[in-house]
């Protein structure tokens, strides 16, 4: 399988993640997936990440594939390496 990746900043938001709001960097795009054939299948994801610089971590993600639910991972609980 092969994954291509086309992504853009939209801008910042603030988040509420582990009960305390977190600014963060949007990025927008779609992921694409396709599979060595034959016959090759190329999936497209639209995919939304939330990168929280003040964390140094990915505070949300929603992945939307065509004709399946959303799938959505929120940032419940962190801590700082070193």
């Amino acid at each position: 399988m092969t994954r291509t990746l086309v992504q853009e900043v939209q801008g910042q938001e603030s988040l509420m993640l582990a009960g305390a709001g977190v600014d963060c960097v949007r990025v927008q795009g779609v992921e694409t997936t396709t599979t060595i054939g034959p016959p090759g299948i190329a999936v497209p994801a639209l995919v939304t990440i939330w990168y929280c610089p003040e964390l140094r971590a990915v505070g949300r993600v929603l992945v939307a594939v065509p004709m399946a639910p959303v799938v959505t991972h929120t940032l419940v609980g962190h801590r700082r390496a070193g």
